[in-house]
């Protein structure tokens, strides 16, 4: 497997955050085709708390999506890590994600990346990623100008964070992610579990072969916070948002009443309630029985864009549970199992940069 080369994008104090660049496959790219090649930018997953931008430390690293990318279409596959909540929130997101298009435009699009002769081609920029990286996208599509070409969602969060999924909190392990057991609130691990004053971009992220998380307590702050139903209380940084909000049962409310009943100030980081008729079109993938982020996400951004006239383009795959491409080890090639139901979007994201 071919290694990618990683740049640090942004420094802010002591901290470094980084990005890698997966370069295009030569042979996918024929003479008559311009060096200046387009790029995916994809943010990981992770529930926001942990995860990583490579295979070395993520398990749910997506090597069919970076080799569609590459070796396939011949583009640029730039993975980038993020600050990650607490003490971070989703406003500080929002300007790591700008500051990485930022830095792919104004330093990868100039000269030749590694020992080829390809660049980046800053006028053709599509974004994706799963699960939370599929919030991240959508943030990129509402927040980074010029926007970019198209927006890669699988089974991404975001699409309907004012659902009782998000507020009610889960008071059975049928309803938990995975149906993995609930955690005993009383336990005084999670009494400070919370207690995170170091700013962090990166963790392990996956599971050992007893099942235990690789990336520790931040693993665990994903469902965790979900069985609380306070995970919007920490992606805005608004103590105490998520039981207003539930006392005031908003996922019954109408869009209008929603974007009364929500705070201005956490309107940037909520994108159902920014969407418009200029975002860029979108592929969203998502299983029928995920149990970590709902269908329904998808199906409510799918929707909502559908009336704003964006173009969409929503793939349900039957049985699919949170990661089913990963868990079933894809590869982007002839004969895996799922190769087919993800080939269409090897040729949309071609036929939207090239």
């Amino acid at each position: 497997m071919s290694s990618p080369i990683t740049f640090v994008y942004k420094k802010i104090n002591d901290v470094e955050i980084s990005l890698d660049v997966w370069l295009p496959d030569s042979v996918a790219v024929t003479e008559s085709v311009s060096s200046h090649r387009p790029a995916l930018i994809w943010f990981h997953g992770g529930g926001g708390f942990c995860g990583d931008k490579g295979p070395e430390k993520s398990q749910w690293f997506g090597h069919w999506i970076k080799d569609f990318t590459t070796k396939l279409n011949g583009h640029f596959f730039i993975s980038a890590n993020y600050r990650l909540l607490i003490p971070t929130t989703a406003h500080d997101m929002i300007d790591d994600i700008r500051d990485v298009f930022k830095y792919v435009s104004e330093h990868l699009a100039l000269d030749p990346v590694g020992n080829t002769k390809f660049s980046v081609d800053p006028f053709k920029l599509a974004v994706g990623g799963e699960s939370f990286g599929g919030y991240m996208a959508r943030l990129a599509g509402i927040h980074v100008d010029p926007k970019p070409k198209a927006l890669v969602s699988m089974y991404g969060m975001g699409g309907d964070f004012l659902s009782r999924f998000y507020l009610d909190g889960i008071v059975t392990s049928k309803k938990m992610p995975f149906g993995s057991p609930l955690f005993d609130l009383s336990n005084p691990r999670f009494q400070t579990i919370y207690e995170l004053s170091k700013v962090e971009t990166s963790t392990k992220a996956g599971f050992d072969e007893n099942h235990r998380p690789l990336g520790g307590d931040r693993q665990d702050l994903y469902p965790l916070t979900i069985q609380r139903g306070k995970y919007l209380d920490y992606l805005t940084g608004i103590k105490g948002l998520s039981q207003t909000l539930e006392e005031e049962k908003i996922w019954s409310a109408t869009e209008a009443s929603q974007l009364q009943q929500v705070p201005k100030v956490a309107h940037n980081v909520i994108p159902q309630l920014l969407l418009s008729s200029d975002f860029p079109p979108i592929y969203l993938i998502h299983g029928t029985a995920d149990s970590v982020v709902s269908i329904d996400e998808s199906e409510a951004t799918d929707k909502q864009l559908r009336i704003l006239g964006v173009e969409t383009h929503f793939v349900a795959y039957e049985g699919g549970e949170h990661g089913f491409d990963n868990a079933a080890g894809t590869k982007a090639q002839q004969g895996d199992p799922i190769y087919e139901k993800l080939k269409p979007l090897k040729e949309w994201l071609r036929a939207k940069l090239e």
